[in-house]
């Protein structure tokens, strides 16, 4: 999702989010989809050029990907199209559609071995982590998002100024939940 972002230029919360999935494939407990289709929108400041659209899909069981990668993301351009994974791979097409061969990017940034290990470094040391808190707060809000609008069967509007969804109050119920008065998932007290 930070890769889909970045690529689309966008900061923030979506305003709006669509999702179709459930339960194709496998026959277990989990609650989530196993497959999911989700579309999330930024509205810019609403002309057409600014407006930005981010489709995400999830099909976990299968092993037809894409491009013969697990995961990437592709971004669909005026000039052209890129597909990039995060294991690497790098594909890119011209204007009028064809595959340019060895691509190279203009620059490679360098990038810590282990999310884990930077965050602990950042505690430790106080520098900045390389994937700021905030920015994967907005990442991981979209799959919260999806969840919610596959789930409820609805769009949902999101409000970024109040981190709320505006047009579906049971909706908004699932960005958080109710803890248990007393027991071990209890509201903490301030002593």
């Amino acid at each position: 999702m930070d890769i889909a972002r970045w690529g689309l230029g966008v900061e923030g919360f979506p305003s709006s989010t669509s999702a179709l999935g459930g339960k194709y494939y496998f026959d277990d407990d989990q609650q989530f989809p196993d497959h999911a289709t989700c579309v999330f929108e930024w509205p810019g400041d609403g002309q057409v050029g600014q407006r930005r659209q981010l489709m995400f899909e999830m099909r976990i069981w299968s092993k037809n990907y894409p491009h013969n990668c697990d995961s990437g993301v592709e971004f669909y351009g005026t000039r052209g199209m890129l597909m990039v994974s995060k294991r690497g791979k790098l594909m890119v097409w011209s204007e009028d559609n064809k595959l340019v061969e060895s691509p190279e990017p203009k620059e490679i940034l360098p990038l810590p071995s282990s999310h884990q290990a930077d965050f602990l470094n950042a505690i430790e040391t106080g520098q900045k982590p390389t994937a700021e808190i905030e920015i994967g707060h907005h990442s991981t809000a979209l799959v919260h998002l999806a969840n919610i609008a596959a789930r409820t069967g609805r769009q949902v509007q999101f409000d970024s100024k109040t981190q709320t969804i505006t047009n579906d109050a049971v909706a908004n119920q699932l960005l958080g939940r109710t803890y248990r008065e007393e027991g071990h998932w209890s509201v903490p007290k301030l002593a």
